[in-house]
């Protein structure tokens, strides 16, 4: 017996092909969308202050991704905690490829300390390093030391009493405190949050010393309002040879504690696409005339500085196995 074909079956059939059709252009759509990267902004999150070295070189960056990418890339400063901050929201964010931050020695250590619960290749992957600056000690024009070597006599003599800017305590500006204190040459550290305040602090009076780096203040330096005394380096380094080093001081071994170095890093788990979409953009960013003048105008070689991800990793891994916590805990005791 035939079946009548009745008006309620014609209209399941017709919802099934519309949904059958509908699956097979869904799927259609997100294979394409896997391939095509970027489609909509890309986020850089900076775990520091608006104004600071980390800044400015990440907004430098963003300027020369946006048309090279053909979206935008927005900046986004989270200061905190040593960077913790801004890390812990770009790592809360989902793993799709739209979002990078910036992540500085200082933010590295806290992962040693336990304070940021994230993993290398875990958590995070390395897209590329940006730069390496070592700190100086910079004292206000009408400090009564003018050399390194009179400054730290002094801060020997009368432990404790002599403020210095820092950025931090449990990060690299920690470390130095930390190494010199075990030295019997105790500071007395002032944490500033904001890089603005923290220039300010010494050209304004408040303290008589700031420890930096050079290319974040090398305008200050030039128009008087900052002298350079002391390059926390075992050897002179350009652009401040004029500048003496830890050796020329008496303190021999120096080895690169002061060293700040930056990079951008991606949670782990983004998509091939988006991380070699990245990468390339960034490789060819660092390597162009506009970032190279950007760094020599402030005083940095990129070619020092610049890792692409795979030896970011490796230097990653080996700053994990030189981490020493001891002279944290010193810079620690110096704000009791």
């Amino acid at each position: 017996m035939k079946r009548k074909i009745t008006l309620k079956r014609l209209v399941i059939v017709a919802l099934f092909l519309c949904l059958t059709f509908s699956f097979k252009s869904l799927l259609v759509t997100e294979a394409v969308a896997e391939t095509k990267y970027p489609v909509r902004p890309i986020l850089t999150i900076v775990p520091w202050g608006t104004g600071g070295g980390i800044d400015t070189l990440c907004r430098q960056i963003s300027e020369l991704m946006s048309p090279m990418l053909g979206v935008s890339c927005p900046i986004k400063d989270v200061p905190g905690a040593t960077g913790t901050i801004g890390m812990r929201e770009a790592l809360s964010k989902p793993a799709d490829g739209y979002t990078m931050v910036a992540m500085t020695a200082g933010t590295f250590l806290q992962t040693m300390l336990g304070k940021l619960d994230y993993q290398l290749n875990r958590d995070y992957i390395p897209l590329v390093r940006l730069a390496v600056t070592e700190s100086l000690f910079f004292v206000d024009p009408k400090a009564p030391w003018q050399t390194g070597s009179e400054l730290l006599d002094y801060v020997k003599k009368h432990p404790k009493e002599v403020a210095v800017g820092v950025a931090s305590i449990t990060g690299g500006d920690g470390r130095v405190l930390g190494r010199l204190a075990a030295r019997g040459i105790k500071f007395k550290p002032i944490v500033y949050k904001k890089a603005g305040e923290r220039y300010v602090s010494v050209i304004g009076g408040h303290n008589p010393v700031l420890l930096e780096q050079y290319a974040d203040v090398q305008n200050y330096v030039k128009a008087g309002q900052l002298v350079p005394v002391l390059s926390l380096t075992n050897e002179r380094v350009e652009p401040y040879l004029d500048v003496p080093c830890m050796k020329d001081v008496g303190i021999d071994g120096w080895t690169g504690e002061s060293a700040n170095w930056q990079s951008l890093v991606m949670k782990a788990g983004s998509p091939a696409v988006s991380v070699k979409t990245l990468t390339e953009a960034l490789d060819k960013i660092m390597h162009s005339e506009t970032m190279i003048k950007y760094f020599q105008n402030k005083g940095l070689d990129v070619k020092v500085g610049y890792m692409n991800a795979e030896n970011l990793g490796k230097f990653l891994e080996d700053q994990k196995r030189n981490f020493d916590s001891k002279y944290l805990q010193l810079s620690k005791e110096l704000l009791e």
